[in-house]
């Protein structure tokens, strides 16, 4: 995101010289490689900063919900920090057990998903939907 952004501002200002986006493009393709190889070598790190994106997202929910009311812009960034905070110093303490926790639901889900495509009589979740709008099932 970070490299984006600094794309953007650059490249706005020199919309004429193709061979800047081709140089901006390709540092920030090498920089996007070296930052996931450090992040991959780290998976507790890596971890942490994916967390702190959904604690952001957490954040932006928050102040949707609840937190608009104060009509202070302060407000919005201390709610997402805060939830960017807690999210990542968590998964970084608890990484084994939210890997634990999270490998399993997802493979019970996937397990129950590829079943049904061989046994059948369980339905996606859309059609289910379809089947309650027409009356087919209460």
């Amino acid at each position: 995101m970070l490299a984006l952004l600094i794309f953007y501002a650059v490249y706005v200002q020199s919309v004429g010289e193709l061979k800047t986006f081709y140089y901006w493009m390709g540092g920030g393709a090498a920089v996007g490689v070296i930052v996931g190889v450090l992040l991959a070598s780290c998976v507790k790190v890596g971890a942490a900063i994916l967390a702190a994106w959904g604690g952001f997202a957490l954040g932006i929910i928050l102040n949707a919900a609840i937190m608009f009311h104060f009509e202070y812009s302060w407000v919005f960034w201390t709610t997402n920090g805060v939830c960017m905070a807690v999210c990542a110093l968590l998964t970084f303490k608890l990484f084994d057990h939210i890997m634990i926790f999270t490998t399993s639901i997802l493979g019970s889900y996937l397990l129950v998903r590829g079943v049904s495509c061989y046994l059948g009589h369980y339905y996606n979740e859309f059609t289910i939907i379809n089947m309650l709008k027409s009356g087919l099932i209460d």
